[in-house]
């Protein structure tokens, strides 16, 4: 068990620190449901029975995105690590008496395999998938099959009648067989990956020829075609994962359905999202079915491909869902052939469409500018773009480049002078993304485009002088852009039946090109658009900052580069590689502590400036925090309630700097602070870390990073992860304070108490006391769908001082100290203790599910304990709504703060407009 005095420093943390040619075809309001057929694509859980027999299939997808409230009861053997779920059904097949499994392909606990010998109290999860048996589990002596079962990759055909091989019948959760043929889908010949791929492979039949440079381009001796650069390690590329972002509009179903069969095919645990921007199809029940497997998001439209802010910022959520090393970005025109061969060797790769014309130069030379800002070595070596369907990101690289405070530094005005609309296409909005931030983009060779008028088949020489001219034409290709011919083909009956169940009846779309703008520090608030179906361009926000505005005559001397891979340029690295330019910073050391002190400090310097502190310092005070107010009657005395925040100033500056705290946290903290006034609260909040950053086994999380960038937002995100710990700890102190508090309540700052004449905290205590529980949590029932019902936020934590809330922080701090293995012996009790690796949020909602947890904790709405906000909630807080009790502004809603908290015709921070909350 871990010291909670190893976990801390005893100082501050230091400061560290295809322009393809696009025609928009509007979709009729009628639905033409459509798809590829050929042979038969049978899932991987289908049973290959031997003699040429009728397929079966061994298990099913019973409910996707679903838990087992009876886990703990209905669990088979232990709980076990599986590569997909079909090795988890191969385990339950084997296993007497398995009729279900539990796998979880999402969360923390990804890749966990739970068997079931009963049937699952089902209730949502975004982190399970259920499965049931269709057919009997054997016992782990079952006949010799296994030479077959390696040939193959599947099992054998089941032999026995019912449960547990009685004949009995089976259990009702189980569902029934699915088809023995499913509907027929395009299928792909799987490419070989057991040796690594050849350089110079060439398509059957084609002559070898001497490479050319495109035309225009000057390359250097010993230049051996367009795929001349060193490939990545064979590690590198083993240690990889890919995941799948599929953007839809109402066109090209079929197509889409063939597509995602494919994805599924050849990616068989690769995450695919799907997301539907307007239109009247959804694809939800669609993605249920095991031959797609995907997740599925419907958003307003905006027509997102022709505007950039709307494009790049989803692309950014959604690579942050995936959580993948590489998407795969993917358009209904794409064909898969099969999975990849070459691993990605830069930060993005697409097409080589040097039949595109080439951006104009100022613009090349603005891209290269700004790169050369952030990696002082940075060249655009691909003056194309070719970032269609088919094309690799790394996710470092979205996560970075795509964010919203990055994006809004983009001249988009500036850029629309020189290249005209196409500059708002995805294609080339994403190259300028990616170059700004010093990201190198050049073309994939597993990514190609189909030619309408191409070569003859039928003349391998005519094709391979073609390939010459045009690298685009690559038979060979796991991604072929621009296959449009199965758009019109029908959908199987089931696929269609579901989609029409589930039309929208009514919709709206977005058809202009460059009208959809944000603003704000992170592009957070969206600009209305006054008239969706205009044609007519929108100018984009005005610059923040004047720095990166595009001026043509300051651009003249940025020097050019040639296009292509160059043997001597190493200023983009391999991924893995050592960079030979930038090193990460030396870190300067903590002071000792009770263990060696960590070898890298926080990318921030903490400071109380801004903050509502007094002077006056209790001795019951901890570390160096502040006390905002004390409302107690009987101070002196002990006991009462202590409302707690962290407002810790991180690296990337969105909690304040050094010297001012912004409008929205200033509001928030006086509104609390009025209500503690009101209602006989203490106040308290941190500003200085106290937890040793980062836990050791996090010292060398960043080490791998390819560039000192790369490093430097990896310790940033950590510090982001640490800091929310800080709640963890301040609930530890403060519970087992001298001080006595009867509850501690641990609020994010960004959360306000908006009922400042009725005792919230009270009523949090009837709650508890009615129920017999000692922790008050919520979920996010706010945002409506089913899984926000059961996923707890973790902006509030209200603890009654028991034995176990001081138990049950402990141990979560010390599982996120440990790291993945977590603890063995938690003080509350149970088994180890894991899940705790990433952020504390992440850390509750591995631990629900433990049964002391559920003895002890109460969940409740969101609704009227911790809602976020949106057009709904901010109208009930306007009419004074007495359900909702606390208002969350989390994420990119904080600057909202200020106007409805100061502006909103109540003065809730009690101070007037010139007060520390209002005042300038």
């Amino acid at each position: 068990m871990v010291s909670s005095s190893h976990r801390h420093a005893d100082t501050g943390l230091l400061a560290n620190r295809v322009w393809r040619a696009a025609a928009f075809a509007l979709a009729s309001s009628s639905l033409a449901l459509v798809v590829i057929f050929a042979d038969t694509f049978l899932p991987s859980n289908v049973l290959e029975a031997q003699s040429g027999a009728v397929a079966e299939i061994a298990w099913t997808l019973n409910a996707a995105r679903t838990g087992c409230r009876n886990w703990g009861t209905s669990e088979l053997g232990n709980t076990t690590v599986e590569r997909s779920a079909d090795t988890c059904g191969g385990r339950c097949r084997q296993t007497s008496g398995c009729i279900g499994f539990s796998y979880s392909s999402a969360c923390t606990q990804r890749g966990s395999c739970i068997l079931r010998s009963g049937s699952c109290d089902a209730l949502s999860s975004t982190c399970w998938d259920q499965y049931g048996m269709l057919h009997d589990s054997v016992a782990p002596a079952a006949p010799a099959i296994a030479e077959a079962e390696v040939a193959d990759g599947h099992s054998a055909k089941a032999e026995g009648g019912g449960a547990k091989g009685t004949g009995e019948a089976a259990p009702e959760d189980v569902a029934k067989p699915l088809p023995a043929k499913p509907p027929k889908l395009a299928q792909q010949p799987k490419l070989e990956q057991a040796k690594p791929p050849d350089p110079g492979a060439l398509p059957k039949g084609w002559p070898r020829l001497s490479p050319r440079a495109p035309e225009g381009v000057e390359l250097p001796d010993g230049w051996e075609g367009p795929w001349d650069y060193e490939q990545p390690s064979s590690e590198v590329a083993a240690s990889a994962t890919y995941g799948f972002y599929l953007p839809v509009f109402n066109q090209a179903v079929p197509a889409i359905l063939s597509l995602l069969a494919s994805v599924r095919n050849f990616y068989t645990d690769s995450p695919t999202h799907v997301l539907q921007d307007g239109g009247f199809i959804d694809f939800g029940a669609i993605c249920v079915l095991p031959r797609y497997r995907c997740t599925f998001e419907q958003v307003p439209p905006e027509n997102s491909r022709w505007n950039p802010h709307s494009w790049l910022l989803r692309f950014h959520r959604v690579a942050k869902r995936l959580g993948t090393t590489y998407v795969i970005y993917l358009e209904p025109d794409v064909l898969v052939r099969g999975r990849h061969r070459y691993p990605p060797a830069f930060d993005a790769g697409g097409i080589y469409d040097n039949f595109n014309p080439q951006i104009h130069q100022e613009i090349a030379a603005y891209m290269q500018k700004l790169g050369r800002k952030v990696n002082p070595c940075f060249k655009v070596r691909w003056r194309h773009f070719g970032l269609a369907g088919g094309s690799y990101f790394r996710t470092a690289a979205i996560l970075d480049a795509f964010d919203g405070a990055n994006v809004r530094q983009i001249d988009w005005g500036g850029l629309f002078k020189l290249e005209g609309e196409r500059i708002y296409s995805s294609d080339i909005a994403m190259h300028v993304a990616l170059s700004v931030r010093g990201y190198t983009v050049y073309p994939w060779r597993d990514s190609a485009q189909k030619w309408n008028e191409g070569p003859d088949k039928d003349h391998p020489e005519a094709q391979a002088k073609f390939a010459l001219q045009w690298p685009a034409f690559n038979p060979l290709a796991a991604f072929a852009h621009n296959h449009k011919e199965h758009y019109s083909d029908p959908v199987p009956s089931e696929e269609k039946a579901l989609l029409a169940k589930h039309l929208k009846t009514t919709f709206r779309d977005l058809f202009c090109h460059g009208c959809v703008w944000h603003r704000g520090p992170s592009l957070e608030t969206p600009i209305p658009v006054k008239n969706p179906q205009t044609w007519d361009l929108f100018p984009p926000p005005d610059l923040f900052d004047e720095e990166y505005k595009l001026k043509v005559e300051e651009l003249s001397d940025e020097p050019r580069h040639r296009e292509g891979p160059h043997p001597s340029d190493r200023c983009f690295q391999a991924p893995g590689e050592t960079p030979k330019v930038t090193q990460a910073p030396k870190p300067r050391p903590l002071p000792p502590t009770t263990v060696a002190p960590s070898s890298v400090t926080s990318p921030s310097k903490p400071s109380a400036a801004g903050l509502p502190i007094l002077a006056e310092r209790p001795p019951w005070l901890v570390h160096d925090d502040g006390l905002v107010i004390d409302a107690r009657k009987e101070m002196g005395t002990g006991g009462g309630i202590l409302i707690a925040s962290t407002v810790l100033v991180d690296g990337r500056h969105e909690w304040g700097g050094a010297a001012k705290r912004p409008g929205w946290l200033r509001a928030a903290l006086a509104t609390n602070r009025n209500h503690a006034k009101h209602q006989g609260h203490a106040m308290v909040v941190r500003w200085k870390p106290t937890l040793r950053f980062p836990p050791p086994w996090q010292e060398k999380e960043c080490d791998r990073k390819e560039n000192k960038r790369e490093i430097e937002n990896c310790w940033l995100n950590l510090e982001r992860e640490n800091f929310n710990w800080e709640k963890h700890e301040m609930m530890i102190n403060y519970l087992n304070s001298p001080e006595k508090f009867t509850h501690v309540f641990v609020l994010d700052a960004d959360a306000v108490l908006v009922q400042p004449d009725h005792d919230t905290v009270q009523d949090m205590i009837k709650e508890l006391e009615d129920a017999g529980k000692d922790l008050f949590l919520t979920n996010e029932d706010w945002i409506g769908d089913v899984s926000s019902l059961t996923r707890i936020n973790g902006g509030l934590l209200f603890a009654k001082n028991t034995p176990f809330t001081r138990g049950l922080f402990e141990d979560m701090l010390d599982s996120h100290w440990l790291g993945p293995d977590g603890i063995s012996k938690p003080r509350i009790g149970g088994g180890r203790m894991a899940g705790c690796a990433s952020n504390e949020q992440l850390c509750l909602d591995s631990v629900r599910h433990r049964r002391e947890f559920k003895d002890k904790v109460l969940i409740k709405g969101g609704l009227t304990y911790n809602c976020g906000t949106n057009d709904k909630s901010m109208k009930r807080l306007q009419a004074a709504d007495p359900t909702l009790q606390i208002l969350h502004f989390m994420g990119g809603s904080k600057s909202a703060a200020l106007r409805a908290l100061c502006q909103g015709g109540r003065d809730l921070t009690g101070e007037g407009p010139r007060g520390y909350g209002c005042g300038a």
